[in-house]
């Protein structure tokens, strides 16, 4: 099996019918944004939150909840 860096790689991604997939890349953007402009030891106080929806393989789609947050910065405040 091989290692993976995040844990929305592409057999997750391709789940996700594209308008769900392009809204939720644009609110982590926007969130990472966001944390870019608090200070460090703030960051951890916020998270993004949003529905995206999961296609199965019959073509129904399930609701999902996604959370985005980082846990902590690098010391040069980078994310």
């Amino acid at each position: 099996m091989p290692i993976r860096d995040s844990a929305f790689e592409d057999e997750i991604f391709n789940c996700i019918p594209a308008d769900d997939l392009i809204e939720r890349h644009v609110l982590e953007l926007r969130y990472f944004h966001f944390q870019r402009a608090n200070e460090i030891r703030e960051r951890k106080n916020y998270n993004t939150i949003c529905l995206i929806h999961f296609q199965l393989q019959n073509g129904n789609t399930i609701p999902v909840l996604h959370r985005s947050y980082y846990l902590e910065s690098l010391p040069n405040g980078s994310i």
